[in-house]
């Protein structure tokens, strides 16, 4: 996937500004993770039952847009979890436990919130209660993701959805690489 226009943002935190400009939250500058470079941005510290956002209004594709993100959780499995929220609706499934990885979500035009969320349940800690986010992209225009199939490539340890029609298609692997279709 490429991106045309010159509405892009990328975010690689390596000025240590977390939030960066344009963005809101409690997340923090970290330089114990990054998926390139040397500093990401990192979930605050909660208590039980709470939330850590960090949260972009008003990100307006004029197409199709991307959302893009590196990723590490260490958190408690099944139970304290990363997600990906627009307008405040979780779009995808959340990662716990231990893991890395990258995340491409297509959006469909207009203007929408996006929140990077942690969210902790009252009970036990695991790992080290936190979720890191590194090389965030919010692209205007994704070539080739009009109302035509379209294939997608990607990686391990990758999540790629895609939301049309108000339905979402979306493959979480690892390991070999995996392409799949999804039409408009």
């Amino acid at each position: 996937l490429h991106s045309e226009g010159n509405s892009d943002f990328v975010f690689g935190f390596e000025d240590g500004t977390v939030p960066p400009d344009g963005w809101t939250g409690d997340w923090t500058d970290d330089t114990t993770w990054a998926a390139t470079g040397t500093h990401s941005a990192k979930s605050a510290m909660l208590g039980g039952n709470t939330n850590s956002d960090l949260t972009y209004a008003d990100y307006a594709p004029t197409e199709n847009g991307l959302i893009s993100f590196d990723y590490k959780v260490s958190s408690e499995g099944n139970h304290d979890m990363l997600a990906l929220l627009i307008d405040a609706a979780q779009t995808l499934t959340t990662w716990s436990g231990e893991g890395t990885g990258t995340v491409r979500y297509i959006v469909p035009p207009g203007t929408m919130d996006v929140t990077l969320r942690y969210l902790r349940d009252f009970g036990a800690i695991g790992g080290d209660d936190a979720v890191w986010v590194d090389n965030v992209r919010l692209m205007n225009r994704v070539a080739g993701c009009g109302g035509t199939p379209e294939a997608f490539h990607a990686g391990p340890a990758q999540v790629v959805a895609i939301q049309a029609g108000g339905v979402t298609v979306e493959a979480i692997y690892s390991g070999e690489q995996l392409v799949y279709s999804a039409g408009g």
